[in-house]
């Protein structure tokens, strides 16, 4: 008698539980989403910085990104974004050419 009468008294918070759970992971999967497009967009931002600058070097700039997260634990947008600033000071404070500056961020 007693195990029929804790049933429904269970059931109630752990449908609760289950729902929370729920809505927890669609929190989650929507953040993962938002993160990931976020970072596609940093990626994207900073390659179009890297072509802007560094003209037809830039696939010289984008290959070297691949790498740094191994070589300098960095992001290829950070990578990017960084090499972006150095070549554009490089060609407007030092006159290089967009060739010459791609060889000296490396």
């Amino acid at each position: 008698m007693l195990g029929k009468q804790v049933r429904p008294a269970v059931r109630a918070p752990l449908a609760q539980a289950v729902a929370g759970l729920a809505v927890g992971a669609g929190a989650a999967v929507a953040g993962f989403a938002a993160d990931a497009v976020k970072a596609f967009s940093d990626v994207e931002q900073s390659a179009g910085a890297v072509e802007s600058v560094f003209g037809e070097s830039a696939g010289q700039i984008i290959a070297q990104a691949e790498g740094a997260a191994e070589a300098f634990g960095l992001s290829a947008s950070q990578f990017q974004t960084s090499a972006a600033l150095i070549g554009s000071m490089l060609k407007n404070q030092m006159g290089l050419s967009a060739a010459e500056a791609a060889d000296q961020v490396d």
